[in-house]
């Protein structure tokens, strides 16, 4: 198997350990879609992935609490708040957790 390969199955078993099993792979696309180091709108967010509006949603709720997966904690890995200079959006970034889990796993891909 490559090294490539097995960097990718690491990867998703690190995503399955830290994120639970019940989060679609869609989800990950919109964490991965966050900045590293800064808050991005959540229309933005959302053209940049394939979820609905109603599925970005669902996704940013899930990702901005923590929750129980199969009996274990979850925490949360994203922030959502109203943008200072227009309320009429809202901003997401990624928390301590959501920086690490990003970090670590662009570090096993590449």
């Amino acid at each position: 198997m490559s090294n490539m390969r097995k960097n990718v199955r690491k990867a998703l078993f690190n995503v399955e350990q830290e994120l639970g099993s019940s989060l679609p792979v869609s989800f990950l696309v919109l964490l991965l879609s966050v900045p590293l180091d800064g808050a991005i709108q959540v229309t933005e967010l959302r053209k940049r992935t394939s979820l609905s509006e109603a599925g970005t949603s669902r996704a940013l709720s899930m990702m901005t609490q923590h929750r129980k997966d199969k009996g274990r904690i979850v925490p949360k890995f994203l922030n959502m708040y109203d943008d200072p200079k227009d309320r009429r959006y809202r901003l997401v970034e990624l928390t301590k957790n959501g920086r690490r889990f990003v970090d670590t796993l662009l570090h096993l891909i590449t």
